[in-house]
């Protein structure tokens, strides 16, 4: 791995930052360390770059590789300018240590904190997810196969996973987290549906995998212009199925609904999602903008149908959101078991979910449909 003390040696090696600059210059170096070890790099106050190191196990450079992969592959091909002006800029990837470099964007910010910051859910900023993801859901197979990019792998996302999850999965992680998957295992109906999911993965077309509000970049321009965006951490970019990038998107507004309510002595969870910090009528309008962008950016065949899936893995994302925030506590929260919970509402009835939770009206054909 990559040491602090070696980075700039490292920059210059590589001929990412001049030896005069790196003399004369002030640079200012900060780490992150997450499912990744992150360095981002400033000279003075303008961002140069973000290196991104995943962890490797048995000489494999993983996710960061396939990453810098797809990034690579699309910087290549001509591309709408929906996606082709949302995609982060690479600076090289080295194979021999698995480092990506990334050019570091100017005054701008994730998405969780911008929202966190303003108080609410912008519906423009959920239009131009909608755009972006439907962008990139209609890229055709000739677009990449000249990407280099027709063979690359099917992986269904790890949530799915969590019905009967590996030994070593188990035993890597918190109690809260091994109390969470046994919940969700003896929650059958909830199981079951899941499993029905995965069940029906489709590998139609290049997706994201993991387009949640932290991997969305806000740039910030003049006032009163049009907001850009740039989605981060393509690490789990995959050939799979489009509603789960939707209904991941979906999951995210939900979630921050149930995960932004305070624990209040005394009061249940219900009693107090009154105040979350993300209250539910007021995300619907940017949940039904996303879909509505998305829908018709995709030029869906079936809208009601697509409609129902994305619904379906909007009721995943949730499970996954309840597991990744068991992962490092002691105990399971009522927050967990209310996503939980949540998902198996949404899973009995996807088009009373989509109405009464998402605020997205479905065809009336769709309506009267229910997931098995």
């Amino acid at each position: 791995m990559l040491q602090p003390n070696d980075l700039i040696g490292y920059l210059i090696e590589r001929r990412l930052l001049d030896e005069a600059t790196a003399v004369d210059g002030e640079i200012f170096v900060s780490t992150e360390t997450r499912r990744n070890r992150n360095y981002q790099v400033h000279v003075g106050e303008e961002p140069l770059l973000i290196l991104k190191q995943g962890f490797r196990e048995g000489g494999e450079a993983g996710t960061v590789a396939r990453e810098a992969t797809v990034l690579e592959a699309l910087s290549n091909v001509a591309l709408p300018t929906q996606l082709s002006e949302r995609l982060p800029r690479t600076a090289g990837f080295d194979a021999a240590t698995g480092i990506l470099a990334l050019q570091l964007v100017s005054d701008c910010e994730d998405l969780r904190s911008q929202q966190i910051r303003i108080g609410r859910a912008s519906v423009g900023i959920a239009r131009l997810i909608g755009e972006t993801l439907g962008t990139l859901h209609t890229l055709g197979r000739e677009t990449l196969v000249r990407a280099g990019l027709a063979s690359l792998p099917s992986a269904v996302p790890d949530v799915f996973g969590l019905t009967c999850p590996h030994l070593e999965i188990v035993n890597g992680t918190s109690a809260a987290a091994r109390d969470y998957v046994a919940t969700l295992q003896h929650a059958h109906d909830l199981a079951a549906a899941l499993d029905n999911l995965a069940a029906d993965w489709r590998q139609a077309c290049l997706i994201h995998g993991d387009p949640r509000w932290d991997n969305w970049l806000v740039v910030r321009r003049r006032p009163r212009a049009r907001p850009a965006v740039i989605l981060l951490d393509w690490e789990f970019s995959t050939r799979g199925d489009p509603a789960w990038d939707v209904g991941s998107a979906l999951g995210d507004y939900l979630g921050a609904w149930v995960l932004s309510t305070p624990a209040l002595p005394g009061a249940t969870l219900e009693q107090g999602l009154h105040l979350s910090a993300f209250q539910l009528e007021r995300l619907q309008p940017a949940m039904a903008a996303l879909w509505g962008a998305y829908a018709s950016r995709a030029a869906l065949q079936d809208v009601g149908a697509e409609l129902l899936l994305a619904v379906r893995y909007t009721a995943a994302k949730l499970v996954q959101l309840g597991c990744e925030q068991m992962h490092y506590a002691s105990e399971m929260t009522p927050a967990a078991a209310a996503l939980l919970q949540l998902a198996a509402n949404i899973f009995a009835d996807p088009p009373r979910a989509a109405l009464g939770l998402l605020g997205i009206t479905p065809p009336p054909a769709a309506a009267e449909e229910k997931a098995v």
